[in-house]
């Protein structure tokens, strides 16, 4: 017969029943980002937190999963506490707290990820995190699920050559003639340069986008700043695409602007870095598949930056960031020298004739400051001079005079005894803050040495001079180099 559940005139002949689906409670406030130091690049190593409230009691397991990111080589921390990357793959890993406790739901749970391996995509990453464990019989079961959560979006990654760093002895050799950028990163590496000359080596744009408004962007480390105008410049015969003309000739000057980083869009990225950039506009319509140098100016400072990294990006003419080398460029060493014009000089004040007592008067002015703890001058004459044991003479008729009230600048100057032809000249130190001598002062002392027998004349003499500071001794601070004078 019928029956309320059965159109009129059928009856139920069989029935089945199916057990609904589990509905699993949804991890709330979700946060993904990254932490120092922050990586955006394709293919590169990152480091991401994470941070959620599980809903269940009970779950001991938690599976994090993002599409494309390479969890093999990470290490992790759990609560604090550094855990496994268990069944680690592209896509997955499964973090457990140690000796199976079972994860809180009455505080926020946070996971560290290092050494992940962005996507090798650019674009948004996506996240969602599963705990799980097993219930009362035993049965591993899913306790909570996250919405898929965006996390930072992955850039191309622009490459750049290793920075190349040249001894300030090679890049006083005047005499030579060559092109310092194919050797060196930096044509003036000293503290307080006006008008250093900086090369960035690109190894090119793989994504073969045209350029078409688009900006190279350079952030130097906190203390360098740009002129206001021609800081950036083609390299001739090894610029191609940047400029729509040809690429060889001499270098030409690249339309550029400064900016404020805080203006800009550009998402994580190193702290401690300047918040001046420079924008160089690239409009050639050319793609810059191919290596390309670009040569910037810049302002030294006067002490070493904290953070010695430089960001370079690629922006998209809406000034949307695609490219960049998330600021892994270790920048070049900055050192001290000296002014030259006269301002710095050893000069002969008794005889020329080789192999006779003499008086040198060393004249010098720092072009940036020297400070520190046990300050000390090494003073290196041609080979076959002899300093005296004890080379401060008794009236060493010091610059700035002691008869003006000044107090004397160096307090000894004693010859190695290894290599008499180098002499180590003390600076006091001034009370508990250590000593210093100012930038563009003038000082100056008399030496007394023995004179060499001869020069090479295939060998140009020169004398080299050395700043010391907290009594270390295998890192200059300034350094020059002076010619010699003649021995008749």
């Amino acid at each position: 017969q019928g029956s309320s559940v059965c159109p009129g005139g059928a009856f139920a002949v069989a029935s089945v029943q199916r057990e609904l689906w589990a509905v699993v409670p949804k991890i709330r406030e979700v946060t993904v980002g990254l932490i120092t130091q922050k990586v955006a690049a394709q293919n590169q190593s990152s480091n991401v937190r994470l941070s959620f409230r599980l809903v269940s009691a009970g779950a001991s397991k938690l599976r994090v999963e993002c599409p494309g990111m390479d969890f093999t080589p990470c290490y992790a921390q759990l609560q604090g506490a550094s855990v496994p990357c268990s069944g680690a793959t592209v896509g997955s890993t499964v973090l457990a707290p140690q000796g199976g406790k079972t994860l809180s739901t009455s505080q926020l749970t946070e996971v560290v990820l290092r050494a992940v391996v962005n996507p090798a995509e650019s674009g948004p990453t996506g996240w969602t995190i599963t705990s799980f464990g097993p219930d009362a019989s035993g049965a591993e079961v899913v306790y909570d699920e996250s919405d898929l959560v965006v996390g930072h979006s992955i850039l191309k990654y622009l490459e750049l050559e290793p920075v190349q760093q040249c001894s300030p002895q090679y890049l006083m050799q005047g005499h030579m003639s060559w092109q310092w950028w194919e050797s060196c990163s930096s044509s003036n590496p000293w503290y307080q340069h006006v008008g250093n000359q900086v090369v960035l080596k690109f190894a090119g744009l793989k994504g073969g986008e045209l350029m078409q408004g688009h900006q190279l962007l350079v952030q130097p480390p906190a203390g360098f700043s740009f002129p206001s105008e021609n800081a950036a410049t083609t390299v001739a015969g090894s610029s191609p695409g940047l400029t729509a003309g040809p690429t060889t000739g001499t270098q030409q000057a690249l339309a550029q602007s400064k900016a404020q980083v805080s203006n800009l869009a550009l998402g994580d990225g190193v702290e401690g870095l300047s918040k001046e950039v420079l924008l160089i506009n690239l409009t050639s319509g050319l793609p810059l598949l191919q290596p390309f140098i670009i040569k910037l100016t810049v302002n030294n400072p006067g002490v070493d930056p904290a953070v010695n990294l430089w960001r370079v990006m690629v922006l998209a003419p809406d000034l949307e960031p695609i490219y960049t080398n998330d600021g892994n460029w270790p920048g070049f060493l900055l050192r001290g020298t000296f002014l030259q014009g006269g301002r710095t000089a050893v000069k002969s004040l008794v005889t020329s004739f080789p192999s006779e007592g003499n008086i040198v008067r060393l004249e010098l002015a720092l072009a940036s400051t020297l400070s520190g703890q046990h300050l000390q001058m090494r003073l290196a004459a041609p080979a076959g001079f002899v300093f005296d044991a004890e080379c401060l003479p008794e009236n060493p008729d010091l610059a700035p005079s002691t008869k003006s009230g000044n107090a004397a600048w160096i307090s000894s100057c004693q010859a190695d005894v290894t290599n008499r032809n180098t002499a180590l000249l003390s600076i006091p130190n001034v009370g508990s803050g250590g000593g210093s001598l100012a930038t563009g002062s003038t000082y100056a002392t008399n030496l007394l040495i023995t004179n060499a027998m001869t020069f090479r004349q295939d060998d140009p003499p020169v004398w080299e001079l050395y700043t010391f500071r907290n009594n270390d001794f295998t890192h200059f601070v300034h350094y020059t180099t002076l010619e010699s004078f003649p021995l008749q």
